[in-house]
């Protein structure tokens, strides 16, 4: 829960409830998480999504990704969604653009994110961490990203949850 602390003149200290609203729906994000589960829970099914927002074609808005799950290798695929990148369109709305972009990270069991230019060229890369190997995207810059884990060699294949960049 949020609260902000208000001070009265009196030194009183009051209690200002935050309202929130739920305006997904009317912001265009549509996205459920999936977590493959059917049957015996696994612990990486209880384990939610991760998301991160960050300006991916240099507009000043900042667009959001929300990473998926998906299917255990060991059952069929059923097409379960990918992760998505929403373009923010300056207006309070969002368009997926996911598959325009490259950024699905389709096939993978995703759990977190990160973003930031790793290569220094001015555009937001992205990194994904999944159950299974990671997925570095370099963002090229014309609103596609391209899949550069094994030329990069950061596709660690265990199981990651989150992570970040740092500049050392």
């Amino acid at each position: 829960m949020l609260v902000f602390l208000l001070i009265s003149p009196k030194g009183r200290a009051d209690l200002a409830p935050i309202q929130f609203v739920d305006v997904t729906e009317k912001a265009r994000i549509h996205f459920r998480h999936y977590n493959g589960a059917k049957g015996q829970y696994h612990l990486p099914e209880t384990i939610g999504s991760g998301g991160a927002f960050f300006d991916y074609d240099n507009d000043g808005d900042p667009d959001l990704y929300l990473v998926n799950g998906n299917d255990w290798s060991d059952l069929p695929l059923t097409g379960v969604p990918t992760s998505v990148l929403f373009r923010n369109n300056g207006d309070g709305t969002f368009t997926d653009v996911t598959a325009l972009s490259g950024i699905d990270n389709q096939g993978n069991y995703g759990h977190g994110v990160t973003c930031s230019d790793y290569d220094n060229d001015g555009d937001v890369d992205v990194y994904v961490t999944n159950f299974g190997a990671n997925v570095l995207y370099r963002n090229n810059g014309n609103g596609t990203f391209k899949d550069i884990t094994e030329e990069a060699n950061v596709g660690d294949t265990l199981w990651s949850t989150s992570a970040t960049f740092l500049d050392y």
